[in-house]
């Protein structure tokens, strides 16, 4: 590896493989990495470097940026400016052709190809400085400059269809499937106890630092359905002693008190490394997940790969993911949620404004009974039927060794976009 992050052609069996610039808006998120880790044949990565990014360094380290990107959302397209300023300050490197841009435009002359989550991340999170900006973003990507608007799941396309006059680019519209890598591990079972796991996160934690953000015990826990698991499990262990729950997540005090006398629950509240992750997933049956959001590159793929059959709620694009009846169950949602703005069509109220984001998050923090009893009839269903659960969880892992979530399937339309892109 060379200091550029750039492997060697000899490396590639002598081949020179075309490099692209991968462009994200600021600190890389750790969703991104299986495109990042993972590149099509043929093709591979540089990330930016130089002055400008060392004088944003310290910037990115804190995070601060896209932690209050909601707050600041309102009064400035905080998106749009850094493309801007990137467009002035910040050039490809030499002999890259084509940059690969994550949640947001490209004003350079030169080809490029977008990869938003939602229609909105362009500006920022707030609907009004998106329309504010629409004229401007609709030239841009009708562009020939632009040659690929991709996203992550057929809501978040229809998210640019109905808020963009997408007339002059609608061809270019696709969604690029989510994927993560094949794992190489051996799966044993024990037959004295089934364990539940729910991750809210591997790294989230609790404390003044997590509520002053957008993440910290509301979206770690509530978001991800963390309360749900708990109300569900406790139903459940009273049918089955041998029923165990592991969570790792920042999971509030308030709670952690409250069961802490169940028997079978174990919490993690402490950050975990990947290796340490691993083996949580190693030793669970079934992953439960019945999250009031799908985040790209979630927690779902990685149990999947791990050999487990998921239960997670039927909201965004979680069916996308998650085959119903044959590598899970999905869950009915919580009627005291809307999941999209009412005013909005395909637009999660996280994403619009302050007052539809409030609401949201204080909806979450609600339970649902008609949730939690669906999650427990699915859930003993899994449990009694070590047969099924497994069957279920090879199902899974084949979607991601070689089926619609694989990298391998993900690059095949990834490298088609790139050739065509490049011509």
């Amino acid at each position: 590896m060379t200091a550029t992050g750039i492997l060697p052609a000899e490396a590639n069996g002598g081949n020179v493989r075309r490099q692209v610039f991968f462009e994200p808006t600021g600190k890389l998120h750790p969703s991104f990495r299986y495109l990042l880790d993972f590149p099509p044949a043929g093709y591979e990565y540089r990330l930016p470097s130089g002055w400008w990014k060392a004088l944003l360094r310290p910037l990115e380290r804190t995070d601060v940026i896209y932690h209050n990107l909601w707050r600041l959302s309102p009064y400035v397209p905080l998106m749009l400016v850094k493309s801007k300023l990137d467009g002035v300050f910040q050039k490809p490197p030499p002999r890259t052709v084509l940059t690969f841009a994550i949640s947001h435009v490209v004003t350079r002359d030169e080809p490029w190809v977008l990869f938003a989550e939602w229609v909105h991340m362009m500006v920022g999170w707030d609907i009004h400085k998106l329309r504010e900006q629409k004229e401007n973003l609709e030239r841009l990507l009708a562009s020939p400059n632009c040659r690929k608007i991709l996203t992550w799941c057929e809501p978040a396309r229809q998210s640019f269809l109905h808020h963009l006059d997408c007339s002059q680019f609608a061809d270019k519209i696709d969604v690029l499937p989510l994927a993560a890598p094949s794992r190489k591990f051996t799966r044993s079972f024990r037959e004295d106890r089934v364990r539940l796991l729910f991750v809210g996160s591997a790294h989230a934690s609790t404390g003044l630092a997590a509520r002053l953000g957008t993440k910290g015990d509301v979206y770690d826990f509530h978001i991800k359905g963390g309360k749900e698991v708990l109300a569900a499990f406790a139903k459940l262990r009273s049918r089955y002693p041998f029923l165990e729950l592991t969570m790792r997540a920042a999971v509030p005090a308030a709670y952690r008190r409250a069961y802490a006398r169940l028997p079978g629950v174990r919490f993690l509240v402490q950050r975990l490394s990947w290796q340490e992750l691993e083996q949580e997933f190693l030793s669970a049956d079934i992953y439960v997940f019945p999250c009031h959001q799908t985040p790209p590159w979630g927690s779902i793929l990685d149990a999947m790969s791990f050999e487990l059959p998921v239960v997670t709620t039927d909201v965004y694009s979680n069916d996308e993911l998650v085959e119903d009846g044959v590598t899970g169950f999905l869950v009915k949602p919580s009627s005291l949620v809307n999941y999209y703005d009412p005013d909005e069509p395909y637009m999660p109220p996280m994403n619009t404004t302050p007052r539809r984001r409030e609401e949201f998050l204080r909806a979450i923090q609600q339970v649902d009974e008609g949730t939690v009893n669906d999650l427990v009839e699915k859930l003993s269903t899994l449990v009694e039927d070590a047969d099924l659960r497994r069957r279920m969880g090879r199902s899974a892992r084949w979607e991601v060794d070689e089926g619609s979530h694989s990298i391998q399937h993900r690059n095949r339309k990834l490298k088609a976009i790139y050739d065509e892109a490049t011509g």
